[in-house]
């Protein structure tokens, strides 16, 4: 009787029997509506289905954990997709990680090389190293917005509904993210060039 009602209610209301120790059907049902929107922003994100169906499973296990946080169920969808925004970027810190860790193990096989000046190639290297450091530098919010805008590619429209702002504040957003890297890069190579001296 209960599953026939189960389409028929709000999120609000599902979360809110959830939390009052519902039964696990209350966050099926959730679960279900919102699954297919959450891995498709994992998938923009981390461009590998895998992996995206990884950190789906792990935002629904945490957000079942954690619903009794939330205090206001009217709220369900946003609260979910903060979870969403924080395992992906999470992911992506991760492999920030790897990357310099990878960049490191080189640096350290290649140490007894004779130097050479910078090649161009060597200059496109070490900006893309500055680029990574920068981003990793930057605070969670703002870097998430970047690679929503330049890595996958997300309109400016839906940029406004998934934070809730306007237009000319996500623009103005993005502006002061962008020159923030920018800065950092040019910190970052400037320093490089000084060590290198």
């Amino acid at each position: 009787m209960i599953s026939h009602a189960l389409p028929q209610m709000t999120d609000a209301q599902l979360a809110s029997i959830f939390q009052q120790g519902g039964e696990n059907q209350y966050f099926g049902e959730l679960y279900t509506r919102y699954y297919e929107n959450v891995l498709a922003y994992c998938i923009r994100f981390t461009h590998d289905r895998e992996t995206a169906m990884d950190i789906t499973q792990e935002v629904f296990l945490r957000a079942a954990e954690r619903i009794h946080q939330l205090r206001n169920t009217c709220f369900f969808g946003g609260w979910l997709f903060r979870i969403v925004r924080n395992e992906c970027i999470n992911f992506l810190n991760a492999q920030t990680r790897k990357r310099t860790f990878a960049i490191n193990s080189q640096s350290i096989s290649d140490e007894n090389e004779e130097f050479m000046e910078w090649s161009a190639a060597e200059e496109k290297e070490q900006l893309l190293l500055a680029l990574s450091k920068a981003m990793a530098d930057m605070d969670d919010d703002s870097r998430a917005l970047l690679l929503e805008k330049y890595e996958d590619g997300l309109p400016i429209v839906e940029m406004q509904s998934r934070y809730g702002i306007s237009e000319s504040a996500v623009k103005m957003r993005l502006s002061r993210a962008r020159k923030r890297v920018q800065d950092r890069i040019t910190h970052i190579i400037a320093t490089e060039r000084i060590m290198v001296a």
